[in-house]
């Protein structure tokens, strides 16, 4: 059994963009809190913003490439994700999971915010999963803090 840990750089380059944001005065502080938001669900603004913004890209191709190298010819494999928001980042995993016949993903979203949200997230991946034939498994464990 081999552990990959992957830090979520998204997280980083977000905070990143929000202070350039803050200091140019292009988000004023009742706007920060929406712009927060904006992961948890892949609305149309958050699309626009995976697509527009190369840094998040980047760094989701970059961790999702890193743990692909590490899952090479692997039959099964078990992805705990601590900062699901969306699950954007998943479908990368998956298609290339798919592309390589991966016997089962099996992904465990651990969070301490909505448990609704999560479980959202976990149908669309499910729904993904069916569309690209992947066998796939999801678990969340949600904890209050």
């Amino acid at each position: 059994m081999q552990y990959v840990v992957f830090q979520d750089w998204k997280s980083c380059a977000k905070g990143s963009l929000e202070k350039i944001d803050r200091e140019t005065g292009r988000v004023k502080g009742s706007e920060k809190k929406q712009l927060l938001d904006l992961d948890e669900s892949p609305n149309a603004v958050t699309l626009v913003f995976h697509l527009k913004i190369p840094v998040s890209q980047v760094c989701q191709l970059t961790g999702m490439q890193a743990i692909l190298e590490h899952a090479a010819g692997a039959i099964k494999v078990h992805l705990i994700d601590l900062q699901i928001r969306n699950g954007m980042q998943c479908t990368i995993l998956m298609r290339a999971l798919a592309a390589r016949a991966v016997g089962l993903l099996k992904l465990t979203a651990v969070g301490t915010k909505s448990k609704s949200v999560i479980e959202k997230t976990g149908g669309r991946l499910m729904s993904f999963s069916q569309s690209i034939n992947l066998p796939f498994s999801f678990n969340e464990l949600c904890f209050r803090i």
